[in-house]
Protein backbone atom coordinates (compact mmCIF):
# COMPACT_ATOMS: atom_id res chain seq x y z
CA UNK A 1 0.00 0.00 0.00
CA UNK A 2 1.47 3.33 -1.09
CA UNK A 3 0.13 6.36 0.78
CA UNK A 4 0.45 9.75 -0.86
CA UNK A 5 -1.45 12.32 1.18
CA UNK A 6 -2.23 15.86 0.15
CA UNK A 7 -4.92 18.46 0.67
CA UNK A 8 -6.75 21.27 -1.08
CA UNK A 9 -9.51 23.80 -0.43
CA UNK A 10 -12.75 23.89 -2.39
CA UNK A 11 -16.48 24.41 -1.88
CA UNK A 12 -19.00 21.68 -1.14
CA UNK A 13 -22.64 22.73 -1.49
CA UNK A 14 -21.42 26.35 -1.52
CA UNK A 15 -19.62 25.89 1.80
CA UNK A 16 -15.86 26.39 2.32
CA UNK A 17 -14.29 22.94 2.56
CA UNK A 18 -10.94 21.32 3.15
CA UNK A 19 -10.33 17.92 1.60
CA UNK A 20 -7.47 15.61 2.49
CA UNK A 21 -7.00 12.75 0.01
CA UNK A 22 -4.79 9.71 -0.27
CA UNK A 23 -3.66 10.22 -3.86
CA UNK A 24 -1.76 6.95 -3.75
CA UNK A 25 -5.02 5.03 -3.97
CA UNK A 26 -5.59 6.27 -7.52
CA UNK A 27 -2.72 4.07 -8.65
CA UNK A 28 -3.83 1.15 -6.50
CA UNK A 29 -7.65 1.38 -6.72
CA UNK A 30 -8.09 -2.00 -5.06
CA UNK A 31 -11.85 -1.90 -5.47
CA UNK A 32 -12.17 -5.66 -5.89
CA UNK A 33 -10.78 -6.33 -2.41
CA UNK A 34 -12.37 -3.28 -0.80
CA UNK A 35 -15.72 -2.54 -2.48
CA UNK A 36 -17.56 -1.09 0.53
CA UNK A 37 -17.46 2.60 1.43
CA UNK A 38 -17.56 3.15 5.18
CA UNK A 39 -17.76 6.63 6.62
CA UNK A 40 -17.68 8.37 9.97
CA UNK A 41 -19.16 11.84 10.39
CA UNK A 42 -17.93 13.75 13.45
CA UNK A 43 -19.85 16.86 14.49
CA UNK A 44 -17.81 19.86 15.62
CA UNK A 45 -18.80 21.38 18.94
CA UNK A 46 -17.79 24.95 18.23
CA UNK A 47 -17.04 25.55 14.54
CA UNK A 48 -15.75 28.90 13.41
CA UNK A 49 -17.80 31.07 11.01
CA UNK A 50 -16.48 29.10 8.02
CA UNK A 51 -17.45 25.76 9.54
CA UNK A 52 -13.92 24.68 10.54
CA UNK A 53 -12.85 23.66 14.06
CA UNK A 54 -11.82 26.39 16.46
CA UNK A 55 -8.21 26.18 17.72
CA UNK A 56 -9.21 24.64 21.05
CA UNK A 57 -11.02 21.80 19.23
CA UNK A 58 -8.43 20.96 16.58
CA UNK A 59 -6.38 18.67 18.83
CA UNK A 60 -9.36 16.49 19.78
CA UNK A 61 -10.61 16.21 16.21
CA UNK A 62 -7.12 15.24 15.05
CA UNK A 63 -6.87 12.62 17.79
CA UNK A 64 -10.22 11.11 16.80
CA UNK A 65 -9.16 10.84 13.17
CA UNK A 66 -5.79 9.37 14.16
CA UNK A 67 -7.56 6.69 16.21
CA UNK A 68 -9.76 5.79 13.24
CA UNK A 69 -6.72 5.60 10.99
CA UNK A 70 -4.86 3.32 13.39
CA UNK A 71 -7.85 1.00 13.55
CA UNK A 72 -9.02 0.79 9.93
CA UNK A 73 -6.19 1.86 7.60
CA UNK A 74 -4.08 -1.24 7.05
CA UNK A 75 -2.81 -3.12 3.97
CA UNK A 76 -4.87 -6.25 4.51
CA UNK A 77 -8.09 -4.83 5.92
CA UNK A 78 -8.90 -1.50 4.33
CA UNK A 79 -7.89 1.90 3.01
CA UNK A 80 -8.55 5.40 4.24
CA UNK A 81 -9.49 7.39 1.13
CA UNK A 82 -9.43 10.75 2.86
CA UNK A 83 -11.62 13.20 4.69
CA UNK A 84 -13.73 16.28 4.07
CA UNK A 85 -14.01 19.05 6.63
CA UNK A 86 -16.98 21.31 5.91
CA UNK A 87 -20.02 22.98 7.45
CA UNK A 88 -19.25 22.01 11.03
CA UNK A 89 -18.40 18.34 10.54
CA UNK A 90 -15.55 16.06 9.60
CA UNK A 91 -16.39 13.14 7.28
CA UNK A 92 -13.75 10.40 7.17
CA UNK A 93 -13.99 7.78 4.41
CA UNK A 94 -12.67 4.22 4.29
CA UNK A 95 -12.88 1.44 1.73
CA UNK A 96 -13.17 -1.97 3.39
CA UNK A 97 -13.89 -5.52 2.34
CA UNK A 98 -17.10 -5.49 4.37
CA UNK A 99 -19.31 -3.03 6.22
CA UNK A 100 -20.55 -5.61 8.73
CA UNK A 101 -20.85 -4.23 12.26
CA UNK A 102 -19.29 -0.98 11.11
CA UNK A 103 -21.03 1.24 13.67
CA UNK A 104 -20.06 -1.10 16.49
CA UNK A 105 -16.45 -1.15 15.31
CA UNK A 106 -16.36 2.64 15.18
CA UNK A 107 -17.94 2.89 18.63
CA UNK A 108 -15.14 0.77 20.07
CA UNK A 109 -12.72 3.44 18.85
CA UNK A 110 -14.59 6.71 19.37
CA UNK A 111 -16.30 5.98 22.67
CA UNK A 112 -13.00 7.14 24.17
CA UNK A 113 -13.99 10.63 22.98
CA UNK A 114 -17.31 11.30 24.78
CA UNK A 115 -17.08 15.04 24.09
CA UNK A 116 -18.17 14.67 20.44
CA UNK A 117 -21.18 13.26 18.67
CA UNK A 118 -20.68 11.15 15.57
CA UNK A 119 -22.51 8.85 13.21
CA UNK A 120 -21.34 6.06 10.95
CA UNK A 121 -22.66 4.30 7.87
CA UNK A 122 -21.65 2.21 4.90
CA UNK A 123 -22.80 1.24 1.41
CA UNK A 124 -21.48 -0.59 -1.62
CA UNK A 125 -19.23 1.48 -3.87
CA UNK A 126 -17.49 -1.09 -6.10
CA UNK A 127 -16.27 1.54 -8.57
CA UNK A 128 -14.93 3.85 -5.83
CA UNK A 129 -17.22 6.59 -7.09
CA UNK A 130 -16.87 8.71 -3.96
CA UNK A 131 -13.08 8.61 -4.19
CA UNK A 132 -12.83 9.52 -7.87
CA UNK A 133 -15.99 11.61 -8.11
CA UNK A 134 -15.87 13.59 -4.87
CA UNK A 135 -12.54 13.43 -3.02
CA UNK A 136 -10.23 13.42 -6.02
CA UNK A 137 -9.14 16.97 -7.00
CA UNK A 138 -10.23 18.44 -10.29
CA UNK A 139 -7.58 19.60 -12.75
CA UNK A 140 -7.23 23.07 -11.27
CA UNK A 141 -6.96 21.82 -7.69
CA UNK A 142 -4.42 19.23 -8.82
CA UNK A 143 -2.45 22.02 -10.48
CA UNK A 144 -2.32 23.88 -7.16
CA UNK A 145 -1.19 20.70 -5.38
CA UNK A 146 1.61 20.19 -7.88
CA UNK A 147 2.66 23.82 -7.56
CA UNK A 148 2.81 23.54 -3.79
CA UNK A 149 4.89 20.39 -3.98
CA UNK A 150 7.47 22.04 -6.23
CA UNK A 151 7.59 25.08 -3.94
CA UNK A 152 7.94 22.86 -0.87
CA UNK A 153 10.92 21.11 -2.45
CA UNK A 154 12.56 24.46 -3.14
CA UNK A 155 11.85 25.66 0.39
CA UNK A 156 13.39 22.51 1.85
CA UNK A 157 16.56 23.41 -0.06
CA UNK A 158 16.58 26.81 1.63
CA UNK A 159 15.33 28.65 -1.45
CA UNK A 160 13.70 32.07 -1.36
CA UNK A 161 10.53 31.73 -3.44
CA UNK A 162 10.18 35.49 -3.81
CA UNK A 163 13.35 35.73 -5.90
CA UNK A 164 12.75 35.73 -9.65
CA UNK A 165 14.47 33.18 -11.85
CA UNK A 166 13.83 31.28 -15.10
CA UNK A 167 10.69 29.14 -14.78
CA UNK A 168 10.33 26.47 -17.45
CA UNK A 169 6.89 25.24 -18.57
CA UNK A 170 5.61 22.37 -20.69
CA UNK A 171 2.40 22.07 -22.74
CA UNK A 172 1.33 19.38 -25.21
CA UNK A 173 -1.01 19.66 -28.21
CA UNK A 174 -2.58 17.30 -30.72
CA UNK A 175 -1.75 19.38 -33.77
CA UNK A 176 0.97 21.66 -35.03
CA UNK A 177 -1.61 24.41 -35.59
CA UNK A 178 -2.73 24.30 -31.96
CA UNK A 179 0.86 24.35 -30.74
CA UNK A 180 1.73 27.27 -32.99
CA UNK A 181 -1.19 29.46 -31.96
CA UNK A 182 -0.51 28.70 -28.29
CA UNK A 183 3.15 29.62 -28.73
CA UNK A 184 2.27 32.86 -30.50
CA UNK A 185 0.04 33.98 -27.62
CA UNK A 186 2.63 32.91 -25.06
CA UNK A 187 5.25 35.06 -26.82
CA UNK A 188 2.92 38.05 -26.50
CA UNK A 189 2.83 37.31 -22.75
CA UNK A 190 6.62 37.55 -22.59
CA UNK A 191 7.53 33.88 -22.80
CA UNK A 192 10.45 32.53 -24.78
CA UNK A 193 9.61 29.42 -26.81
CA UNK A 194 12.55 27.14 -26.05
CA UNK A 195 11.42 24.28 -28.28
CA UNK A 196 8.44 23.00 -30.24
CA UNK A 197 8.72 19.46 -31.53
CA UNK A 198 6.63 16.46 -32.49
CA UNK A 199 7.00 13.52 -30.13
CA UNK A 200 5.48 10.19 -29.07
CA UNK A 201 4.61 10.69 -25.36
CA UNK A 202 3.30 7.16 -24.86
CA UNK A 203 6.63 5.64 -25.77
CA UNK A 204 8.47 8.11 -23.56
CA UNK A 205 6.14 7.62 -20.58
CA UNK A 206 6.28 3.84 -20.85
CA UNK A 207 10.06 4.07 -20.90
CA UNK A 208 9.98 6.20 -17.75
CA UNK A 209 7.37 3.98 -16.07
CA UNK A 210 4.78 6.77 -15.94
CA UNK A 211 1.02 6.65 -16.41
CA UNK A 212 -0.20 8.13 -19.73
CA UNK A 213 -1.81 11.56 -19.59
CA UNK A 214 -5.47 12.00 -20.52
CA UNK A 215 -4.90 13.01 -24.17
CA UNK A 216 -3.05 9.73 -24.70
CA UNK A 217 -5.49 7.29 -23.12
CA UNK A 218 -7.64 6.88 -26.24
CA UNK A 219 -4.86 5.73 -28.52
CA UNK A 220 -2.18 3.04 -28.51
CA UNK A 221 0.08 5.39 -30.47
CA UNK A 222 -0.20 9.17 -30.48
CA UNK A 223 2.03 11.80 -32.04
CA UNK A 224 1.68 15.18 -30.39
CA UNK A 225 3.41 18.54 -30.38
CA UNK A 226 5.37 19.45 -27.28
CA UNK A 227 5.98 23.12 -26.47
CA UNK A 228 8.60 24.13 -23.92
CA UNK A 229 8.58 27.77 -22.87
CA UNK A 230 10.18 29.89 -20.17
CA UNK A 231 10.12 33.32 -18.55
CA UNK A 232 11.71 34.94 -15.48
CA UNK A 233 9.18 34.76 -12.64
CA UNK A 234 8.99 34.17 -8.90
CA UNK A 235 8.04 30.65 -7.76
CA UNK A 236 5.71 32.06 -5.11
CA UNK A 237 3.53 33.38 -7.97
CA UNK A 238 3.31 29.93 -9.59
CA UNK A 239 -0.40 29.45 -8.92
CA UNK A 240 -1.39 32.55 -10.88
CA UNK A 241 1.17 31.97 -13.62
CA UNK A 242 0.44 28.29 -14.19
CA UNK A 243 -3.33 28.80 -14.13
CA UNK A 244 -3.04 31.33 -16.99
CA UNK A 245 -0.98 28.85 -19.04
CA UNK A 246 -3.32 26.00 -18.08
CA UNK A 247 -6.32 27.91 -19.42
CA UNK A 248 -4.41 29.06 -22.51
CA UNK A 249 -3.43 25.47 -23.34
CA UNK A 250 -7.04 24.32 -22.91
CA UNK A 251 -8.21 27.07 -25.27
CA UNK A 252 -5.98 25.52 -27.92
CA UNK A 253 -7.00 21.90 -27.27
CA UNK A 254 -3.88 21.13 -25.30
CA UNK A 255 -2.74 20.23 -21.81
CA UNK A 256 -0.43 22.15 -19.50
CA UNK A 257 2.04 19.92 -17.67
CA UNK A 258 3.45 22.22 -15.05
CA UNK A 259 6.70 24.05 -14.39
CA UNK A 260 10.15 23.58 -13.00
CA UNK A 261 13.14 25.73 -12.14
CA UNK A 262 16.60 25.54 -10.68
CA UNK A 263 17.09 26.38 -7.04
CA UNK A 264 19.10 29.50 -6.26
CA UNK A 265 21.99 27.34 -5.02
CA UNK A 266 22.17 25.35 -8.26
Amino acid sequence: MKDDWDSYFCTVEDKPSSIVINLGLAEEADAISHPVLCYVSILLRNPDPEGFPAPDEEETIAAMEDSLMESFHAPDTGRCAGHCLTDGRLDVFFYLDSGDNWSERVAAVLDHFPSHQWEAGSHDDPEWELYFGFLYPDDVCMLHIQNRRVCDQLTEQGDDLSVSRRLEHLAIFRSHENATTFAATAREMGYAIDSMEETDPLAEMEQDGQEPFSMATDSASLRVWQVRLSRPDCPDASDEISLLLFNLAREHNGEYFGWSCASLDS
